[in-house]
């Protein structure tokens, strides 16, 4: 499964093996700069297009002092996080299967810097 490139080292691990992370933290992601190109394109490629993402001019005068990023963008980069570490061998196709309670507690600024912090509380295999 092909990933972004990263100064991590992704832990390898294959389907069959994917119970014995169960409890486990898999760490951090490196740290990626939220870019204003980023939260643009997104925008563009979403329709949202709201002032607080993309109009830094009238941005610098709201509570936040800057554009931020959508709450789905950053929730997008999830993908590029999880490939930085672990790499799943062995499975044809893998797919998002859903999320739950997912929220957005802080802004994240144009500019900013996040990454993610792995951990696997349980392992359920789901049918189908």
């Amino acid at each position: 499964m092909p990933r972004s490139p990263s100064t991590s080292a992704a832990r390898v691990i294959h389907f069959s093996q994917l119970g014995s992370l169960e409890r486990q933290s898999l760490g951090h992601s490196d740290w990626h700069e939220v870019s204003q190109d980023e939260i643009d394109t997104f925008a563009r490629l979403t329709g949202d297009e709201q002032w607080v993402h993309v109009d830094p001019e009238r941005a610098s005068a709201s509570s936040f002092g800057t554009t931020i990023g959508h709450g789905f963008f950053t929730l997008a980069l999830a993908t590029r996080f999880i490939y930085e570490l672990i790499d799943v061998t062995g499975a044809g196709l893998i797919l998002n299967y859903g999320l739950n309670r997912v929220r957005f507690p802080a802004p994240v600024p144009s500019g900013g810097r996040i990454r993610a912090a792995l951990d696997v509380p349980s392992v359920e295999e789901v049918a189908g």
